[in-house]
């Protein structure tokens, strides 16, 4: 469903698809022709924290459920969350943007409220700027300690006495050059899905199979000719199938695209983590 949605820039994904975590609970049903976990809770790691698990009974092969204790062929699971806080999310936030200038950018890019909301966690003063010295501050807050090699990570405009510090466009423009240097993530998750969708398994996608892609995986409906000309811009050698690195080239460029200019980052991206406002 990812793969669909960045093939498509109209088709959203709730973001709970790209930040989904599971409950950790093991084996939850032993009957006579199963013994494996089919019981699962999921959340959004950004927007709730896992508290507590309850302890699972001990189920054994050799008295499948359901019996006289466990009335049901499988048994119930139990977590305690709790919602992570504003100082919690924006932290996390702050991060991801200097782990992303280190080379290490998530697989969810950045939206700009989200953006804004970390330099007004290195703007200490709230003065517009971030100094060096302000920023090593909040990286030890951050990290509990000074990251390693942070002098060469850092903007260059941290440093500068001309300017004074870094403002918020140079925040931004640091973060979107690192993400277009860094290049899309999640390859192994693109290649995964390429092999689903090929369903002859000839290594090439035909026309038929990307709708059907389409039709299994996306959250509405799209009118074939769009899917007809979309599959066009992906085969770029003209021969009427999408190899894997055709796909994989024009799922890079969607991804370098929304990156391109600072002013990209005030549309919502078909990746925020922010979820779509109601439509009126």
């Amino acid at each position: 469903a990812n793969t669909v949605s960045l093939l498509n820039r109209d088709v959203y994904m709730h973001p709970f698809t790209f930040d989904c975590a599971d409950v950790p609970t093991g084996v939850t049903s032993v009957t006579t022709a199963r013994c494996m976990r089919i019981d699962a809770i999921m959340f959004q790691s950004q927007r709730l924290e896992l508290v507590d698990v309850m302890e699972l009974p001990e189920l054994d092969p050799e008295s499948p459920i359901p019996n006289t204790q466990h009335p049901s062929d499988h048994v119930p699971i139990v977590a305690q969350f709790r919602f992570r806080s504003s100082l919690h999310t924006t932290q996390q936030v702050a991060r991801e943007w200097y782990l992303c200038l280190g080379g290490g950018c998530s697989s969810t890019p950045l939206n700009e409220r989200q953006l804004k909301s970390a330099y007004k966690l290195y703007d200490l003063d709230g003065e517009g700027m971030v100094t060096f010295q302000t920023a090593k501050r909040v990286l030890t807050t951050l990290f509990g300690t000074l990251p390693p090699h942070y002098e060469d990570i850092l903007p260059r405009s941290c440093n500068s006495e001309s300017s004074g510090g870094m403002s918020f466009k140079q925040f931004v423009s640091a973060y979107v050059q690192a993400v277009k240097q860094g290049g899309m993530p999640g390859i192994q998750d693109l290649t995964d899905a390429f092999e689903a969708f090929d369903t002859d398994g000839n290594g090439s996608l035909q026309l038929e199979e990307l709708l059907s892609a389409f039709k299994t995986c996306a959250p509405v409906e799209l009118p074939p000719e769009d899917l007809i000309a979309l599959f066009k811009a992906i085969d770029a050698s003209g021969d009427g199938s999408i190899d894997l690195e055709e796909m994989i080239d024009y799922l890079s460029k969607v991804w370098a695209d929304a990156f391109s200019l600072p002013e990209n980052m005030k549309r919502r991206s078909m990746l925020s983590l922010d979820p779509m406002p109601p439509r009126g």
